[in-house]
C-alpha cells in the first residue's frame, strides 16, 4: 500500500528513490500587523506570490497542483499513487511570532458584515479533508475591508459538521474593530459538541449592531503546523523526529501561511515545507 512502511523504507524513499518535494518560501505580510492577531501573508509579495480572493457564493473549492495553480499557493505535483506526507517546516523571520501552515480548502469571497443576521455562504463540496477526514477543518474569516465604528459579533450560524450532522451552531466572539483590519483572520468557535467542518451553508450571524463598514473572505482550512520564531532565528519541526506525526499533504493542496504577531512591524518570513512521499 502507498506510504511508509517503517522508518528505514522512509529513508529508503529519500535517498534511494529521490522521492521528497521541497518549497522554500519567503513572505512580506501585506499590511502592519497586530500583536496578538492572526496575519494573512495570503495577499503578501515573495514566493510564492501574492494570492488572490475567492468566488462569491458558491464561492472556490481551491486546489492547486501542476496542471492548475492558485495564485498565492505552496503546491507540490501530484504524485499518485503515492502518499505524501510532510516531514519538516522550519523559517525564521525579521520579529518574533508565530508561523502557521494550513491548507487552504475551500473560500466564498464578498461575506459582508455590514448588517446583522445570517449570511448565506453555500460553500461547495471539499476535494480533500472530506466526509470524516473533516475532523480538524476550522472556519477563518479573512478581512477584504477593514471593519469601521461598530464591534462585530459573530457567529457560525449553520455549518455541517464531520459526523453529517448539519444546521450547527457555533460559539460567539466579539471582535473589536481594531483587531479586524485588512488581512486579519478571524477564527470562528465551532460547536461546543461536534468538531470539525464539512461545509458552511447560511454560515455567519452578525449579531449586536454591526460594523459601518466590513467584509470577509470566509475559509474553511486545515492547520498543518504551527512553530514559534525569535526574530532572525532559525527554528524547524521535525515531525519524524520531534512530534511523530506526519500529516498528510494531498496531490492538490494549496498551502498558505499565517503570522501570529508578538510586534506591530509587517515582518518577513523564509523558510521550507519538507516532504516525502512513498
Amino acid at each position: 500500500m502507498p506510504g511508509f512502511t517503517s522508518r528505514d523504507d522512509l529513508i529508503n524513499e529519500l535517498t534511494v528513490n529521490g522521492k521528497h518535494d521541497d518549497w522554500f518560501f519567503v513572505k512580506t505580510a501585506p499590511t502592519t500587523c497586530i500583536v496578538g492577531v492572526m496575519e494573512s501573508l495570503w495577499k503578501g509579495v515573495g514566493s510564492p506570490g501574492a494570492g488572490g480572493d475567492p468566488a462569491t457564493t458558491p464561492g472556490t473549492v481551491i486546489t492547486s497542483d501542476q496542471t492548475a495553480q492558485t495564485a498565492g499557493a505552496i503546491w507540490f505535483p501530484d504524485r499518485s499513487t503515492d502518499l505524501r506526507f510532510l516531514l519538516a517546516f522550519g523559517a525564521v523571520s525579521t520579529q518574533n511570532g508565530s508561523l502557521v501552515l494550513y491548507d487552504r480548502l475551500a473560500g466564498v469571497s464578498g461575506v459582508s458584515l455590514t448588517s446583522t443576521g445570517a449570511k448565506t455562504v453555500n460553500s461547495g463540496a471539499l476535494s480533500r479533508y472530506s466526509g470524516t477526514d473533516a475532523i480538524n477543518n476550522e472556519v477563518w474569516l479573512e478581512v477584504t475591508t477593514a471593519f469601521t465604528t461598530n464591534s462585530a459579533t459573530l457567529n457560525l450560524g449553520s455549518y455541517t459538521a464531520a459526523d453529517g450532522t448539519t444546521a450547527q451552531t457555533g460559539g460567539v466572539i466579539v471582535t473589536p474593530v481594531a483587531s479586524a483590519t485588512l488581512n486579519k483572520l478571524i477564527v470562528l468557535p465551532l460547536s461546543a459538541t461536534k468538531q470539525g467542518v464539512r461545509s458552511v451553508e447560511a454560515g455567519i450571524t452578525v449579531g449586536g449592531t454591526a460594523p459601518v463598514a466590513g467584509a470577509v473572505n470566509a475559509l474553511i482550512v486545515r492547520r498543518l503546523a504551527t512553530i514559534p520564531l525569535l526574530a532572525n532565528i532559525w527554528n524547524e519541526v521535525s515531525f519524524l523526529d520531534d512530534v511523530a506525526s506526519l500529516p498528510q499533504v494531498y496531490d492538490n493542496a494549496c498551502l498558505g501561511l499565517a503570522w501570529m504577531a508578538n510586534a506591530t512591524t509587517a515582518p518577513i518570513v523564509q523558510g521550507r515545507v519538507f516532504c516525502a512521499y512513498g
